[in-house]
């Protein structure tokens, strides 16, 4: 049976989400990399030597400092060790980060959500851990490193920064993954 949503447009209307824009500076060559249920396989490595570059991750920081240096940030990586590069280049950039991912210990997870939530980190890396079921209304930016075609996981990583909060007008979506086109 097929059920009918609220646009989007009316829940930014009834003040249930904000409005977000979309800046995408970058579009990678995504031509011949292997699909795996409809959708980018996380787990070729081709997809991760294309996405992992060292001067698209520099790209990512220099984009994000010139665009959202001012809002707490999610970006979703296309591989552990890219959410891991990226939160090196962040930390270099002395920029508060840290990287979280489904391989770490539960405790460890739940005490790096808690410093999010608390405001401790600017900006985390990860990898599909952050996807769904995770809510910070103070997150009002996002940063797409990881290419998707599929629309359901689109906007749940765009959905991370859609939640209104006190003093937030919008969500920015950086994205780096040429999902937008």
């Amino acid at each position: 049976e097929i059920v009918v949503c609220v646009p989007a447009r009316e829940l930014i209307a009834l003040g249930f989400l904000v409005p977000t824009r979309i800046f995408a500076p970058y579009r990678p060559d995504l031509k011949g990399l292997r699909i795996s249920g409809g959708d980018f396989s996380l787990r070729d490595p081709e997809l991760q030597s294309r996405m992992d570059k060292p001067q698209l991750v520099a790209d990512i920081v220099e984009t994000w400092k010139e665009h959202a240096s001012q809002r707490q940030t999610v970006v979703f990586a296309s591989s552990i060790q890219h959410s891991m590069h990226l939160r090196d280049e962040f930390v270099g950039a002395v920029i508060k980060a840290v990287h979280i991912d489904g391989t770490m210990e539960t405790e460890e997870r739940k005490t790096i959500v808690a410093g999010i939530r608390a405001g401790e980190y600017q900006v985390t890396p990860n990898v599909d851990v952050l996807t769904e079921g995770f809510d910070c209304p103070a997150i009002s930016c996002i940063v797409i490193a990881r290419p998707t075609k599929s629309i359901v996981r689109w906007r749940q990583m765009t959905g991370r920064s859609s939640r209104p909060c006190d003093g937030k007008v919008d969500a920015l979506i950086l994205d780096h993954s040429g999902s937008c086109f």
